[in-house]
């Protein structure tokens, strides 16, 4: 749609004709009337006059008729002299501005009193709750000058949408870690700002702006995907994490953007508080565990809470790991990580009778209540609030050390076996023909044929599982094989991730 919608007050005043010039070396429209200059001067399509009942009377149909043969509507609404009028005029003055258009300008010079203000506030309603649909949109004052040469300006005040913008950005990004919104401003602001220059006077220095837009924008991506590796600790290659870049690009050149772009400053100094804690140069360490329970902390007063509960469980799961278990990244070891888990289950089950009680919120949450007892919101609040405590205590106590070999237990009937491992330098610890999970303990090597449940329950106490592999012939089955035979079968160990996964009813089929 291409057409442009002027909406413009009228009030009880008495006009006078003057030289109207929307831009310094413009041309000029001599009229009494403001709104059919800015009709004549920014070639409008249309027109609402707004006003109440007395000023319509008083000149709604001679601007109207001023106008003409532009189409023009009238529209009234209360003076707004108490809370009641305000509302009703709101309801209105809304209606009017959320019709379609290509552009919208509004011309509040002869807006009554608190007119102009809730003009303001209406349009900057309409564009938070994304209702302006991208359309370009304008607030104009006439400033009358009676005196020679009787040149009155027209003030373009739309940079009172953009601060609105800015406040709305900032709300998302404290309130809610939403960057999005802010990256965009800041780098509309930069090119705004370059062009300016570019135009004025393009051998001046151009200004350091770039390095803050680019590392706020590689923070906000990294906060919002939950890239805490990135985030934190960096990947490595004297690349530090985005957090450290961002504080160090405000450090450097906050002070520069904030001379060329004042309305950023204040919000610069809080996108800079707290920075300091989510940065650590190793994951693995107790500053980058500290690291991980500040970035957990934010995020549950941000009401983000599967982050949160995230963050704080993976933290938690990091004090029982290998440093190639906590560490993400190209030398991450998935088994590693997988074992770190189970030990850490395994503590917290033997400290709560069985059961690991800080897995369930992040799971809730995880499947958004797709369980039997889904949580309420304020129960899983409070859930993700312990968790959070917990890994906090936890913390304070010290980095765990990651569980030593256990012992290295063999479950077989056939002596073969035994020597097998022994030629190896993998002399077992213990020898059993039957196993009871109950006895493996976390830190264990299992070593055998097992069934794929009783695998599950090894693994699930925390122990590893290696499965005695065999490319057995059908004419050595059934009968005791020596160790030459088991190298001649292709022996082999194969560890094996197993979990058991909880079904409802009947088998599938």
């Amino acid at each position: 749609m291409s057409d442009r919608h002027l909406v413009s007050f009228l009030g009880t005043g008495c006009y006078q004709v003057t030289g109207y010039r929307l831009d310094e070396a413009g041309a000029v429209v001599e009229t009494a009337h403001v709104a059919l200059a800015i009709a004549e001067l920014a070639a409008v399509d249309r027109v609402t006059l707004v006003a109440s009942a007395e000023a319509l009377a008083v000149h709604g149909q001679v601007v109207a008729a001023a106008l003409a043969p532009r189409p023009v509507a009238l529209r009234e609404i209360p003076t707004g002299r108490n809370r009641e009028e305000l509302v009703r005029a709101f309801e209105r003055l809304f209606a009017v501005f959320s019709e379609p258009c290509g552009e919208l300008w509004v011309d509040v010079t002869h807006g009554f009193r608190t007119q102009p203000l809730l003009a303001c506030a209406c349009l900057s309603y309409l564009r938070q709750l994304g209702l302006a649909q991208g359309r370009p949109m304008r607030i104009l004052y006439g400033r009358f000058l009676p005196e020679e040469p009787r040149i009155s300006p027209i003030w373009d005040l739309s940079w009172l949408l953009e601060l609105v913008d800015w406040a709305a950005a900032a709300t998302l990004f404290v309130e809610g870690g939403r960057g999005d919104p802010l990256v965009r401003l800041l780098e509309e602001a930069d090119r705004t700002l370059r062009a300016g220059l570019a135009r004025r006077q393009a051998g001046d220095r151009w200004p350091r702006t770039r390095p803050v837009v680019r590392a706020l924008s590689e923070y906000v991506a990294d906060y919002q995907a939950l890239r805490v590796q990135q985030l934190i600790a960096g990947e490595g290659a004297g690349r530090p994490g985005s957090a450290r870049r961002l504080l160090d690009a405000l450090e450097q050149f906050g002070e520069e953007l904030s001379g060329h772009l004042p309305v950023a400053a204040p919000l610069l100094e809080r996108v800079a508080e707290g920075l300091a804690d989510l940065v650590a140069e190793d994951l693995a360490d107790r500053d980058g565990l500290a690291a991980l329970l500040a970035l957990a902390r934010r995020q549950y007063r941000q009401r983000r809470l599967l982050e949160a509960a995230a963050v704080a469980r993976e933290g938690l799961v990091s004090l029982y790991a290998e440093r190639a278990g906590a560490t993400p990244g190209a030398a991450f070891d998935p088994q590693a990580r997988r074992r770190a888990e189970a030990a850490w289950n395994a503590a917290e089950r033997r400290a709560h009778r069985g059961h690991n009680p800080w897995s369930s919120a992040r799971n809730d949450l995880l499947h958004a209540g797709y369980n039997r007892q889904p949580r309420k919101a304020d129960a899983l609040q409070k859930a993700v609030r312990s968790l959070l405590d917990h890994f906090a205590e936890r913390l304070e106590q010290g980095v765990a050390q990651p569980a030593p070999r256990g012992r290295r237990i063999l479950v077989t009937r056939h002596p073969g076996a035994v020597e097998w491992l022994r030629r190896r330098g993998l002399a077992p610890d213990r020898v059993v023909a039957h196993l009871d999970p109950a006895e493996v303990e976390a830190g264990d090597w299992v070593v055998g044929i097992l069934p794929v449940h009783l695998a599950a329950a090894v693994v699930g106490r925390g122990a590893r599982y290696f499965h005695l592999c065999l490319d057995l012939p059908e004419a050595a089955r059934g009968r005791e094989l020596s160790a030459d035979e088991l190298e001649a079968c292709n022996a082999r160990l194969a560890e094996f991730e197993v979990r058991a996964v909880e079904a409802e009813g009947d088998a599938p089929w």
